[in-house]
């Protein structure tokens, strides 16, 4: 039921955007709520409000989970040619780790890795790109495909069916209001 439910998409009523600072969503609306790989993403000067929206949005017995990749490891090594994202990792993890946080009490803390396969530098590429089209320009230089090449043989690991392996680790943070 629920594969079915991804691969029909969401419903259009049923499709919001926003932004993290300014959810489109009532106070208490939620029992959960969550960030994967994107809190990094918010700008530093909205990062705080952002929790505190995530905070507000939350049923008093509610629950949030933050999960981040650290500024660190292959994969981060990897795709820095493309994107250093060490700076804006590095302020987020700070964050998240303060206990200092807008209405949010950490409750735990998850640090684990993961790992992805892939058959070349090229689909790495084409994977940072997919993720955020603006890293095409960067993309698109022969000498930083060929820095992310060189890393990408140097640090990945031989994987199945020839394909290569790249940990990142990551961190998982979990919240209560």
């Amino acid at each position: 039921m629920v594969l079915a439910a991804a691969v029909a998409g969401p419903a259009p009523d049923r499709f919001l955007t926003g932004t993290g600072q300014s959810l489109p969503f009532d106070d208490h609306t939620f029992d959960g709520a969550c960030y994967v790989f994107s809190f990094h993403h918010v700008p530093a000067v909205h990062q705080e409000t952002a929790l505190a929206e995530l905070a507000r949005v939350l049923k008093p017995t509610g629950w949030g989970a933050i999960i981040e990749p650290l500024p660190f490891g292959d994969m981060t090594k990897v795709i820095e040619p493309i994107e250093d994202e060490f700076e804006v990792r590095t302020r987020a993890h700070e964050l998240l780790s303060s206990g200092r946080l807008p209405r949010l009490r950490l409750r735990g803390v998850r640090h684990y890795e993961i790992c992805r396969s892939f058959a070349s530098a090229e689909e790495v590429i084409a994977n940072a790109v997919k993720v955020d089209p603006r890293r095409a320009t960067a993309a698109r230089d022969p000498a930083v495909k060929q820095d992310l090449t060189a890393r990408f043989e140097t640090l990945s690991r031989p994987g199945p069916n020839g394909r290569r392996v790249l940990a990142q680790p990551c961190v998982a943070f979990w919240y209560s209001v």
